[in-house]
């Protein structure tokens, strides 16, 4: 989560997971980072397949291609560079440890916020609210 903080160790022992699950797909139009198929269901954090972008780039390999990743001034953001993408099945294996924006730098691919849970729904605090009142009356004029 994003409250979560991770040692040094940590992020390069989940670098070097997401360098063996995770991979870019040149071909596609956007390009793609992707999880490779045939790979364990395990969740890496986002700061990590980062991490594993800023490594690969590093090398002269990739640097022939734009960074998937735009730069902001803003601590646990990242925004997908302009031809980047990741799919949607693949960001379910995504850890929610930072905020990702599209390439249109409006849409949120992945939030931090957790979803609402049932009992903090509207319809269950008026059904509480309705069964509430509805006992009140009969208990005041039986």
């Amino acid at each position: 989560m994003l409250n979560e903080s991770y040692s040094t160790a940590d992020l390069e022992s989940l670098t070097e997971k997401a360098l063996t699950m995770w991979e870019y797909d040149f071909e596609s139009m956007p390009k793609r980072i992707k999880r490779r198929s045939n790979v364990v269901g395990d969740k890496l954090p986002l700061r990590a397949i980062y991490r594993m972008a800023v490594n690969d780039w590093a090398k002269s390999e990739y640097n022939c291609f734009h960074f998937p990743f735009s730069n902001n001034g803003f601590s646990q953001v990242l925004g997908m560079s302009d031809g980047w993408d990741i799919s949607v099945d693949d960001r379910k294996f995504i850890e929610k440890d930072m905020v990702l924006f599209a390439s249109d730098h409006r849409t949120i691919l992945i939030s931090t916020e957790s979803p609402v849970r049932w009992w903090e729904t509207t319809w269950f605090n008026a059904a509480s609210l309705f069964i509430g009142v509805l006992g009140l009356t009969f208990g005041i004029f039986k």
